[in-house]
């Protein structure tokens, strides 16, 4: 699988616009900095991983910021209309959840 996305990532970053420039140096870079930075740190991270560990496989999508977002989410639903709680308030919903 590395050795077909690793080219792809190099041959997005190679890209250019019709000036010249690097896509990832214009105002359009955050697409292509964060496919970049992402499919390099989860490789980066499975080599450590798999290097370590005896696991054949690793579940990406469990380093979505999903998980992150539902957590929240949920903190969030505890105080009704009010989802801006206070540091009391949070530390309460964290005790209930937790």
């Amino acid at each position: 699988m590395r050795s077909i996305i690793i080219p792809q990532i190099e041959y997005l970053l190679k890209r250019t616009n019709i000036k010249g420039k690097f896509l990832y140096l214009t105002s359009r870079k955050t697409f292509t900095l964060g496919l970049a930075t992402a499919v390099k740190s989860i490789f980066s991270m499975a080599d450590e991983f798999f290097s370590t560990t005896d696991y054949k496989y690793m579940l990406t999508y469990k380093f979505s910021q999903d998980h992150l977002e539902i957590f929240f989410s949920k903190i969030r639903q505890r105080f009704g209309n009010n989802n801006s709680p206070n540091a009391l308030e949070l530390q309460t919903a964290l005790k209930q959840i937790l």
